[in-house]
């Protein structure tokens, strides 16, 4: 007895603590995973942006500077020998300069230089940097449209430069010949505002012709390279320059929360064990040895002295003593009597379990109703008109989905899809629209209750929600003798030819196609159940499909 106990109990225990010491390791390797992976796609999308600003930053260089090229004040400016018609030209050249500022807010300067002079229209660069303008013009004569990178030590800032050539426009004796060349200059503020901001990753904006790094966040980074995989690294060229984003995502921070997580697994799978062994000895001392004590006293029991000895203090004692209370009414109550017993007593409590349920069942939508009040006063007092329309319509059609009829007016269940309707056209704008066609005459007949509203809700969400254009629900009705027909059409995107059939079977068969896990086909099924169930066999629904036209027809009992 002894044995099997515990080794029924160290079974029990074992199994949790090896189970969660493996997924412990499991979702650190999984952890582990979906961290390398966000670090790679957060690099990958911060570089993104990155050079869609140094794009953009590039693409309004050109555009201005062809502006420049082309405006006969800057060729006049370079070719004219009047002072004069120089001061006039920059003159002309002040709302050029100041639209460029705009779209371009990292704009440094514009220079215009040809073989014999340079002039700058802000004035605002270094003297290094005027001159490696000269000598790059100097040395790169006859080049057409180029960016370059420069970096001033002095200053310690570094410049994208866009050089264009300008040639004379005007029929004069130099058409078509260079005049020299529009120089945009403009910062890396932006971009390197951009770079160190970006946390956990290190970025480079890299000069490929100069193999030089330009920008990068390494004082962001306490190990700088170390942390940093190579193999994880995400490069990004930047169209028309000689510019490269190189990233690389800092994988020491992920490596030190999974040894924090490792080493905290193993403490835990330590301390389980600890526990567990403790757990081991408290129970044997506790419950195994008693039980055992008392099944061997059970196993001595003999009619003349049937008797146990408890000496224990605690539940394991309390059995003793029932035993021996049971041993002394034994011989005087029948099996018949203890199983009646037994039998009345289960009655009892299912009785009052059900009591219970039936009392929390109706609490439930009390609440739920008085909440929906409470909010449509809410919305009254702030305004807002909608909200608080849909609160009174959701509330008038919770207070009748709970009410105990069975069987309601057509005029009734037509008014909550009035309501429902209303809150559908609200979430859909002018999207969806209704309409009910039904004699005066037919307002009073009676059917089951709630079973216009879920057929409703199917054409809405699996057919009209999907169109693109506008959707229409037509409501109608009409007798045929002792039969009312119930008609329900949509203009949805409509059933397809297998799905139909198989609606149609269970509608047919009664039942529901389980290993379809349809929902529409579910919701018609329960609906046709419940009006057989009210109404007889030979009423429920059909339905019917073509192209983008659902039709659901509702074959029921005229009475009133």
């Amino acid at each position: 007895m002894r044995q099997s106990i515990f080794k029924q109990f160290a079974v029990i225990m074992i199994i949790p603590v090896l189970f969660i010491t493996f997924a412990n390791f499991f979702i650190l390797n999984q952890i582990q995973k979906n961290r390398i992976e966000d670090q790679e796609t957060y690099c990958e999308a911060t570089l993104n942006n990155i050079k869609i600003s140094l794009s953009i930053q590039s693409e309004n260089m050109s555009k201005g500077a062809s502006i420049f090229a082309n405006s006969q004040y800057a060729q006049m400016l370079l070719s004219s020998k009047s002072e004069t018609e120089k001061n006039k030209a920059k003159k002309n050249l002040s709302d050029m300069i100041s639209l460029s500022k705009i779209y371009n807010s990292n704009l440094v300067d514009i220079l215009l230089c040809s073989s014999e002079s340079t002039a700058s229209l802000f004035g605002y660069i270094s003297l290094n940097l005027e001159h490696y303008i000269k000598s790059y013009i100097q040395n790169n004569s006859g080049v057409n449209s180029v960016y370059t990178a420069y970096y001033d030590i002095n200053s310690n800032n570094t410049y994208l430069i866009h050089f264009t050539p300008i040639f004379a426009t005007k029929i004069t004796a130099n058409y078509r010949k260079q005049l020299g060349y529009v120089v945009m200059v403009s910062s890396f503020r932006t971009v390197s505002q951009l770079i160190n901001s970006s946390k956990n990753i290190f970025i480079e904006l890299v000069d490929i012709n100069a193999d030089k790094v330009l920008i990068s966040n390494t004082s962001n980074f306490d190990l700088k390279l170390s942390g940093t995989d190579s193999s994880n690294q995400a490069v990004s060229k930047i169209p028309s320059t000689n510019l490269v984003l190189i990233g690389t995502p800092q994988t020491n921070l992920i490596d030190n929360k999974s040894t924090t997580f490792e080493s905290f697994s193993i403490f835990t799978g330590i301390f389980y064990l600890v526990f567990l062994f403790y757990i081991f000895i408290a129970v044997d001392k506790t419950i195994i040895k008693p039980v055992n004590r008392l099944n061997k006293q059970i196993k001595s029991i003999n009619f003349e002295d049937a008797r146990i000895k408890h000496t224990a203090r605690n539940e394991i004692g309390s059995i003793g003593a029932h035993i021996n209370e049971l041993l002394d009414k034994i011989s005087s109550l029948n099996k018949k009597n203890i199983e009646s017993q037994a039998k009345l007593y289960e009655m009892e409590i299912s009785k009052k379990e059900t009591q219970l349920y039936a009392y929390q069942s109706q609490i439930n939508p009390h609440f739920l109703f008085n909440m929906l009040q409470c909010m449509r006063g809410i919305s009254l007092i702030h305004g807002v008109k909608e909200l608080a329309n849909i609160c009174t319509n959701m509330a008038d059609l919770f207070r009748y989905s709970i009410k105990g009829d069975n069987y309601v007016t057509l005029k009734d269940e037509l008014d909550i899809i009035d309501k429902y309707l209303y809150m559908i056209s609200v979430r859909f704008q002018t999207k969806i629209h209704y309409q009910i066609f039904v004699d005066d005459s037919l307002q009073s007949c009676k059917i089951p209750k709630m079973i216009l509203q879920p057929i409703i809700e199917n054409s809405v969400f699996h057919g009209l929600e999907k169109i693109d254009g506008y959707g229409t629900i037509n409501i109608k009705a009409v007798r045929f003798g002792d039969t009312l027909k119930l008609y329900i059409l949509d203009n949805g995107i409509g059933i397809p030819y297998e799905k139909l059939a198989d609606i149609k079977k269970s509608l047919e068969d009664n039942q529901i196609n389980m290993k379809t896990n349809d929902v529409l086909n579910i919701g018609l099924t329960n609906i046709n159940n419940k009006i057989k169930l009210y109404e007889g066999n030979e009423y429920g629904l059909e339905i019917e499909s073509k192209d983008r036209n659902t039709t659901v027809i509702f074959t029921l009992k005229y009475q009133t």
